[in-house]
């Protein structure tokens, strides 16, 4: 007995191909359209996404603090709603050191940095004072009764360093300074964050407080490299605090 012919009458081949055919096209070019949109957006929004919140408009802005009057580039103010004019509580900064720039692609590398030795910035806030005596001026009636004076230890560039007491709140801190002036204040003080371990360590262990302007003062972390060249460092920061207070 012969087999049974196959009926194809009631299903064309030819039909359902094409059906397919547009279907892979179909998803081949929403691929397409896909690969492209990510391609144009990372061209257009890429620098933005690589600098992470920074940006590179050096454009000054004038902030009031108080009943003082600054003029900072845009491109050091660390938060985006601070870089607008007009009164404000407080102003953050994140400055590359030595040069006192804000962000720009140069120093893209150093903006986010990593490594402690390696660490180029400082991270400033200016805001009203709110203490009757700035880090300089607390020296003789606040630290110098937190330390023991038979334990200080003299650096050979001039600085002395004593262990502050965790009896008065001090864990792990170091008082760095240089030698008091007649009246007891120092031209450079700060604390630092003393760890051994190296997981330990803060990219920016040391801070110290100034008073500037008529009724502001400025809080700034540095990283420890900074004090081997504290006479440098000083100066340089005397000179970005006029730079950006321009009255009252």
């Amino acid at each position: 007995m012969s087999a049974p012919a196959l009926d194809l009458s009631d299903h064309d081949v030819t039909q359902g191909l094409p059906k397919v055919a547009w279907r892979v096209l179909g998803i081949f070019a929403m691929l397409l359209v896909i690969s492209l949109v990510l391609y144009f957006a990372g061209s257009i929004y890429g620098e933005r996404i690589s600098q992470v919140g920074h940006t590179t408009d050096d454009t000054p802005v004038n902030i009031v603090i108080g009943n003082d009057y600054f003029t900072i580039p845009v491109n050091m103010i660390r938060h985006e709603e601070q870089r607008i004019g007009g009164v404000a509580p407080k102003v953050d900064l994140q400055v590359h050191w030595p040069s006192q720039s804000g962000y720009h692609h140069d120093l893209a590398s150093a903006f986010s940095q990593s490594d402690p030795e390696k660490m180029e910035l400082a991270l400033l806030t200016i805001s009203p004072r709110r203490s009757l005596l700035d880090m300089p001026e607390r020296f003789r009636p606040v630290y110098a009764n937190a330390f023991d004076e038979s334990e200080i230890k003299v650096t050979s560039n001039g600085l002395y360093v004593a262990d502050l007491s965790a009896e008065y709140g001090y864990i792990n801190e170091q008082l760095v300074y240089s030698r008091p002036n007649a009246v007891g204040k120092p031209a450079f003080i700060a604390r630092c964050q003393a760890s051994s371990e190296q997981e330990d360590r803060l990219l920016l262990p040391c801070e110290s407080d100034l008073f500037i302007g008529t009724s502001s003062e400025l809080k700034i972390r540095f990283p420890a490299s900074q004090i081997a060249r504290w006479e440098a460092f000083s100066a340089e920061l005397t000179a970005l605090i006029d730079r950006l207070n321009v009255g009252d």
